[in-house]
């Protein structure tokens, strides 16, 4: 694969989570679903799909390697609550 396939791909992969961002709002937004079980759903989902495409040992080495990237990362609630300023006292 070249340079041009590689930006090539990185586009398409960069349109196609644009578009999965879009859809799950709309499942919150418009349906009413859960965010966490949106997430859950896309998570499966992802996994399986890479599971079939690139084989459960590669697919388990990138999803650790994704998850030792991400593991350090707050969660919104965590950012939100650590700004908050102090009410009352102890």
């Amino acid at each position: 694969m070249n340079e041009k396939d590689d930006n090539e791909l990185h586009q398409q992969a960069m349109a196609t989570a644009q578009a999965l961002r879009e859809v799950m709002k709309a499942l919150v937004r418009e349906h009413g679903f859960a965010p966490e079980a949106v997430v859950a759903g896309c998570h499966a989902e992802a996994a399986a799909a890479m599971v079939v495409s690139m084989g459960g040992i590669e697919a388990a080495e990138r999803m650790r390697a994704a998850a030792d990237q991400v593991s350090p990362l707050p969660s919104l609630g965590d950012v939100k609550l650590a700004e908050c300023e102090p009410a009352g006292c102890a």
